[in-house]
């Protein structure tokens, strides 16, 4: 048995008459037993197992204590009384970091890639196009060797063409799993900020018998703070809700209304007919749900981006709509918010949304 409180700190190393070693923090000894501390707990062992204690020097202890402590709160162990709740919550959080930081990678990776599928798509289809034209006027019995390397041509752009568009709807799906990653850990975050504002649940400041559970608390609400950008922006006001200023496509501006029960972004006809959408940007009829929990269907597109304040969203799920409130091009809808923590300050006129970096 060898456990190893981390591979690169020289702990305690307790030495068994056995041949098996025991490396960690001794926690606590008397003259029939040593406890050692693991980081997932505690064991004892009775001094008559013994060989030999080799014991780290106090500044390596004091790193390794640490270590230990930091071990065992993250497994929930060490809450202090009445903090039982607050732990729960934080562990949520934490549980989904490291899953939303690499889905947050690899859905740029899924951007970069979908970016140069789409454009080698798009030069399939003309080669293929211009492949089929030869081949109006192709002759076997002319040229049976050029006949045949022509067919074999067509088949290979068809071949890669549909290859491209199955890896495309692959992309679709992985990109929308990263999101939803994204999104879980952001309310999990959230949902520690939250709990932290509520009356009596401030953290605890100075010295105590609680101290080191808090200072690590306090460090790790410190480094997921430092990983979210929070994007101040901009709005007016109509009637109860927010309007803000998008800029769709890096191109197009439009005024869309805040609407977290909306669940893509809407866009009226007015803001559609300026975008000039081609085909290529539409994915059929989706279904829409509305605020007040009706479902609409209407013509699905893609957008390539959507800017609010100086927060961007890259390949936006919309519908578009041929009418709907005076004064607005649209709805801002989950398809958009949900990349973000979103707070609408309405009595200041602003939209906090918060991201990961």
């Amino acid at each position: 048995m060898l456990l190893l409180l981390s591979a690169s700190a020289r702990a305690d190393t307790v030495y068994l008459k056995n041949g098996n070693q025991i490396e960690g923090v001794i926690a606590s000894e008397n003259r029939d037993e040593v406890t050692v501390g693991i980081g997932y707990g505690t064991v004892t062992l009775r001094r008559a197992d013994i060989e030999r204690v080799d014991r780290s020097k106090k500044e390596q202890r004091r790193k390794d204590r640490g270590a230990l402590l930091r071990r065992q709160f993250e497994t929930g162990e060490g809450v202090p009384k009445g903090a039982e709740k607050f732990a729960a919550v934080l562990r949520v959080a934490q549980a989904g970091r490291e899953n939303a930081l690499e889905s947050k990678a690899k859905r740029t990776s899924l951007d970069e890639e979908e970016a140069s599928l789409t454009q080698e798509l798009a030069d399939l289809k003309e080669r293929f196009q211009t492949l089929n034209s030869r081949m109006q006027s192709a002759r076997s019995d002319r040229n049976p060797a050029a006949y045949n390397d022509l067919i074999d041509d067509i088949n290979k752009a068809g071949s890669q063409m549909e290859a491209d568009q199955l890896r495309l709807q692959a992309i679709s799906g992985e990109r929308t799993a990263c999101d939803e990653a994204v999104h879980a850990y952001l309310s999990a975050y959230g949902a520690v900020q939250e709990y932290l504002k509520e009356p009596g649940h401030a953290l605890p400041a100075g010295a105590g018998p609680d101290a080191e559970y808090y200072a690590w608390v306090k460090d790790e609400i410190g480094r997921m703070r430092a990983e979210v950008v929070q994007d101040e922006v901009a709005s007016h006001t109509k009637g109860r809700s927010l309007v803000v200023t998008a800029l769709l496509n890096g191109r197009i501006e439009a005024r869309l209304m805040v609407d977290t029960g909306a669940s893509m972004i809407v866009l009226y006809k007015g803001a559609a007919d300026k975008l000039a959408l081609g085909p290529g940007a539409e994915v059929g009829t989706v279904s829409a749900t509305m605020a007040d929990g009706s479902a609409v269907q209407a013509k699905g597109v893609r957008l390539e981006s959507v800017t609010v304040g100086n927060s961007t969203v890259k390949g936006v799920g919309a519908a578009l709509l041929p009418s709907g409130s005076p004064g607005i091009d649209g709805l801002l809808g989950m398809t958009f918010l949900s990349h973000f923590i979103v707070q609408v300050d309405g009595s200041n006129g602003v939209l906090v949304l918060q991201r990961l970096k």
